[in-house]
């Protein structure tokens, strides 16, 4: 599979099917020959836009570059040419100071704003420590 291809937003079948020497017996025939694979099942499937973002969260330079744990990550992801939130949450760090926050857009929203590959987006973060 080389998702490189894909592009966000289209529409793609994804078929398998099962290959072997002597896969079944041929029904189509009386004579005992095989086939050698079943018919393709398909699916259809739509790109979603989709990543992942890991953010860090330290002391400054000065003060060692410490991890900070248990910081309150609020998140927003931004379409920058229409301002346009797209998503927005929260996480909490680990105790190494980080913390993944796994990106998805809905399809409707790829739709709606024409998102693709090229679509310039924001990832903007506050944090907050009590």
């Amino acid at each position: 599979d080389m998702v490189e291809f894909l592009h966000v937003g289209r529409q793609y079948n994804y078929c398998v099917r099962s290959t072997a020497h002597q896969y079944m017996v041929n029904i189509h025939t009386t004579d005992g020959s095989f086939v050698g694979a079943s018919h393709p099942g398909c699916t259809p499937h739509t790109v979603q836009w989709e990543s992942s973002v890991e953010v860090s969260v330290t002391t400054k330079r000065e003060a060692g570059s410490l991890a900070v744990e248990e910081t309150l990550l609020t998140w927003e992801l931004v379409h920058a040419a229409s301002d346009t939130k797209l998503l927005s949450g929260q996480t909490v760090t680990s105790e190494n100071g980080k913390a993944t926050v796994h990106l998805i857009v809905g399809q409707e929203q790829v739709m709606n704003l024409s998102l693709n590959d090229n679509t310039e987006l924001a990832f903007v973060v506050l944090p907050s420590k009590e």
